[in-house]
């Protein structure tokens, strides 16, 4: 009898990125996206990216660079990603025969709570480690992602802070751009 070693298989996490026109021009009205086991920013990334790949089909009928949309889903993932059963059956590349394939994303630092435009300050709660001197990227749903090095950081007694690093701590940190609630902060890493 042969080595019956036991493993766990599953299938990658779908990604359709490339078939949304196909699925526009047969009238889908519609997608699912996965999230009752994912996090915040994983919804928030993987909704506002297929909805800017919609409205530009929708806008302009066709899309002009995929490879903007395949970067910011992949900010997000945390498992390897294919198309599933859309082109037929899954060949063994789009399958996982290990026991966990998930990668820890730690890209997700804060979340906006407020921001105040006479001072250029932003109140962040902390979701992941980061440091003075890091680039961030403000992920947001009113304008496509912009950058800036975090340059002063302080706690709520107005002490300086050199590493946020207490999950869900409130920092005031300088953004030199207008940031809203709810805006998510991620470390370019």
């Amino acid at each position: 009898m042969a080595d019956e070693t036991p493993f766990s298989m599953s299938s990658k996490d779908l990604s359709a990125v490339h078939e949304i026109e196909l699925l526009m021009d047969m009238g889908v009205a519609s997608l699912k996206i996965e999230g009752r086991m994912k996090s915040l920013h994983y919804i928030a990334t993987i909704v506002h990216t297929y909805r800017m790949i919609i409205d530009e089909y929708q806008a302009n009928g066709k899309i002009e660079d995929y490879q903007y949309y395949i970067d910011n889903l992949q900010k997000a993932e945390n498992r390897e990603t294919s198309t599933g059963f859309f082109h037929g059956t899954p060949k063994l590349p789009q399958q996982l025969f290990e026991q966990r394939s998930e990668k820890v994303m730690q890209n997700f630092v804060g979340l906006v709570l407020e921001y105040d435009k006479d001072t250029q300050t932003a109140l962040i709660e902390t979701r992941n480690v980061y440091r003075l001197g890091e680039t961030l990227e403000v992920f947001s749903r009113f304008e496509k992602e912009k950058t800036f090095v975090v340059d002063h950081m302080e706690n709520l007694k107005g002490e300086m802070v050199e590493r946020a690093m207490r999950a869900k701590e409130p920092l005031k940190i300088k953004v030199p751009f207008e940031v809203h609630p709810f805006d998510m902060i991620r470390a370019e890493r």
